[in-house]
């Protein structure tokens, strides 16, 4: 976030714009064009949730957010509406000039900020640079994560966070289990103690984990999400 600061502007309002957006993805893992098309009317400050609607598959849905998401937003609404308190836009996220903030700003900005993160000396990424969507996905798997920490029962879980998320089907949630180094060795861990207590030998467990990740290296995409799925399931205590 301190990077995002270096984002000038003569009203300084485009950093304060980007600095909240990012906050509100990393924080909720809302999508980005959820977050660009909220309305002031859509967050209920004293509620403490934020209605997305018209999204994607035409539906909407109302998410729950912390109180420290709550104080950063109304921050910044106070900051936006001292600029222009007569703007005729009833857009909640608004940049320089009043303009209301689109998605080729959100691209444009995070991509300055991703400039700013790069150490001395360089000027590209030495892999894929990180996209605004991949916030989406950390939410999901930080999540996840911390219920395997805490104990909780994640099967369970997926089902709520698929609602928060908005996704249609459950199982495009458990395509998350295995979006992180962390998310693999958990399910893995899970699996070798699921099968020793039926008997499997460990070379047997060795054997299956290596299919799964044969499959996600080079199997064809649509074969190999059904087997990640199938085994996410299975791992997580589904069956």
């Amino acid at each position: 976030m301190d990077h995002a600061k270096k984002l000038i502007s003569p009203d300084n309002l485009r950093a304060s714009a980007i600095i909240t957006a990012i906050g509100l993805l990393w924080a909720t893992g809302m999508r980005v064009c959820e977050l660009y098309r909220l309305l002031q009317n859509d967050i209920d400050f004293d509620k403490m949730e934020i209605h997305i609607r018209d999204t994607k598959f035409h539906k909407e849905r109302y998410i729950p957010i912390h109180k420290t998401v709550i104080e950063a937003l109304q921050r910044y609404a106070k900051f936006r509406d001292s600029l222009y308190p007569n703007s005729d836009s009833a857009h909640f996220f608004l940049t320089t000039g009043g303009q209301v903030l689109t998605k080729r700003h959100l691209e444009y900005n995070f991509a300055k900020v991703r400039q700013y993160l790069l150490p001395n000396g360089k000027n590209c990424w030495d892999r894929r640079p990180p996209r605004l969507y991949d916030l989406r996905h950390t939410f999901a798997c930080n999540t996840i994560i911390r219920w395997y920490k805490e104990g909780a029962d994640v099967n369970h879980n997926l089902l709520l966070l698929s609602t928060y998320l908005g996704h249609v089907k459950p199982s495009d949630t458990y395509w998350y289990l295995t979006g992180t180094p962390q998310l693999l060795a958990i399910t893995t861990e899970q699996f070798e103690n699921f099968s020793r207590g039926f008997g499997m030998e460990e070379s047997y467990e060795k054997l299956y984990f290596s299919i799964i990740i044969t499959m996600l290296l080079f199997g064809p995409a649509n074969k190999t999400k059904k087997c990640i799925f199938i085994y996410c399931k299975f791992v997580s205590g589904y069956f």
